[in-house]
Order: C-alpha cells, then structure tokens, then sequence
C-alpha cells in the first residue's frame, strides 16, 4: 500500500486511504461506509467514460473532492464550506 510506504502526516490522507482500502478490497473487516459509495462512483466512471484517460480524469476530480470534504470535517465544519 502507497500510504505505508510514504507515512503521511495529513489525518485526511490516511482516512481516504482507508476508505479507498475498503472499497479496494474483499476482506473480513467492514469497511467505512464511505467505501460503499466510493466503490458505486468509481464503477459508474467507468461506465460512464468515453475512454481510460476520460475515466482517470473524472476519477481524479471523485478523490479530490473526497477530499475536500474529509479535510472539512475534521475542521469541524460538517458538510458546509
């Protein structure tokens, strides 16, 4: 896994890598439930894009704005801005 071998200090990071894990992953421990809409996004990117380039682009725009908002709630400012 990227973040084990690059140790990020950003809480927001390891959160989304968590959550990118559950999604990621079959395993027996229950996901974030982030990880269950992050799986649904990501597959109807897939489905949705003309091309692996258009795909990656919109997949990159998903990430950042998850985020964004995880960055946000751990300022304590919930889901606004």
């Amino acid at each position: 896994m990227m973040v084990k071998a690059h140790t990020p200090k950003d809480k927001a990071i390891l959160l989304l890598a968590n959550i990118v894990d559950g999604a990621d992953e079959a395993s027996d421990a229950l996901p974030r439930p982030e990880s269950y809409g992050l799986e649904a996004l990501c597959v109807g990117t897939r489905l949705k894009a003309s091309s692996d380039a258009d795909a990656l682009l919109q997949g990159m725009a998903l990430y950042d704005a998850l985020l964004c908002y995880l960055k946000n709630r751990m300022l304590g400012r919930g889901e606004q801005p």
